[in-house]
């Protein structure tokens, strides 16, 4: 409830919540029923799991608002978080997408640090050759939203990588320097889990890039060599073993190879 909490408290009323349910078999019910009567929250099933990318598909197409963002359950947001997106829309009518800067926190939302993710993209840059220019909390117009694909709804992971992408293409990005949003960092002491999670959400971000490259009919090669380092982080995650000395190996390894096996899947 901290995410919902953290919205009811907002300095800024005019907001509504979206909530798309993918199937959920635990107590979601229960807090749903915590909810009911407040007619600015909306609840929608899905019939069947049909994972991260169709759910926040569905969130769009039901969000009635002009500026739209998404809000992890584990997570929250400051209480002027909404009323500074709202001013900084009104600041630039040529904006997309806006974003911050966030809060690392511990399980129980305590800060920990600032993150030293989030900046405003140089000049010259987009988001698919300067990745860390776009973080939490990243809000965006559903107008500029509805002239793009829209998100995927076949991504199971990094979809908010295929939602920058699309927006930049149709409008303008800005950044607030101010945490806007808490994080909750992963506590799971399951490392391996950890491990095989980063190399699958790897392969949906590759996914997202050469999509992105098509779409803008640029080089896929040349603007993975851009990023290769964040490629071969993920690679170096999953032992050092894995890893040749090799860039073109790191590359064919952790970039063609899961396009290959995603491209495999979207023909089934």
């Amino acid at each position: 409830m901290d995410a919902i909490d953290s919205i009811r408290h907002q300095s800024y009323h005019n907001w509504e919540i979206v909530i798309v349910d993918d199937h959920s078999t635990d107590n979601s019910v229960d807090i749903y029923k915590k909810l009911e009567g407040d007619d600015r929250i909306h609840i929608f099933f899905n019939s069947d799991n049909m994972g991260c990318g169709y759910t926040k598909h569905q969130c769009v197409i039901h969000a009635s608002g002009d500026i739209c963002g998404f809000l992890d359950p584990d997570d929250a947001l400051t209480e002027d978080a909404i009323q500074i997106m709202v001013d900084e829309y009104e600041k630039h009518p040529d904006a997309s997408l806006i974003n911050s800067t966030c809060f690392n926190t511990d399980e129980h939302l305590n800060v920990i640090s600032i993150s030293s993710y989030g900046c405003s993209i140089p000049q010259g840059h987009s988001f698919l050759t300067y990745r860390q220019g776009i973080t939490a909390f990243a809000t965006f117009r559903k107008k500029c939203y509805e002239q793009t694909e829209g998100i995927d709804p076949l991504m199971l992971r990094a979809v908010d990588h295929d939602l920058y992408y699309k927006l930049e293409e149709v409008g303008n990005v800005y950044y607030i320097d101010k945490p806007l949003y808490y994080y909750r960092q992963n506590t799971s002491n399951n490392i391996s889990l950890g491990e095989v999670n980063m190399l699958k959400a790897h392969a949906w971000d590759v996914y997202a890039m050469v999509n992105a490259c098509r779409r803008r009919g640029v080089s896929i090669e040349e603007n993975a060599l851009k990023n290769v380092d964040v490629f071969v982080k993920y690679g170096i995650n999953m032992g050092a073993s894995q890893v040749r000395n090799s860039k073109s190996y790191k590359l064919g390894r952790f970039l063609l190879h899961p396009m290959d096996s995603i491209l495999r899947r979207r023909k089934d």
